[in-house]
């Protein structure tokens, strides 16, 4: 009897070690997309502000910081809604969760800076 317990036990542990790696697997998968799409964005708009010059650069460096950051915690959004087909949804939710909190904090630090720039605060 304690064979056979001890037995099942192993292949829980396997098949929660598996459960985890296609988690870790899926999550990247949701997210390099979409900060890839970041990566892309951000380049554009670098060259865009290139040609100004101190602090309207500045002005369209953290715009285009705050435009890019929006469009990630969308995208972000977007990839939230497809963990409920991971074997693992519940993990899924709330790893999306934490990244686009993240940004969240990420958008509202450069919409301080974009303030104080302007003299809005």
């Amino acid at each position: 009897m304690l064979l056979e317990e001890y037995l099942q036990e192993i292949q829980n542990e396997e098949n929660t070690n598996e459960i985890a790696v296609m988690t870790a697997v899926t999550l990247g998968m949701l997210t390099v997309s979409a900060f890839d799409a970041f990566k892309d964005f951000m380049s554009k708009a670098a060259r865009q502000c290139f040609a100004l010059q101190g602090s309207d650069r500045s002005k369209c460096m953290i715009k285009m910081r705050m435009e890019g950051t929006k469009r990630l915690i969308a995208e972000l959004e977007k990839k939230k809604s497809l963990c409920g087909k991971t074997r693992n949804a519940g993990k899924c939710i709330i790893k999306m969760t934490e990244k686009i909190n993240k940004q969240k904090e990420k958008l509202k630090m450069y919409m301080q800076q974009f303030n104080v720039i302007t003299g809005k605060e």
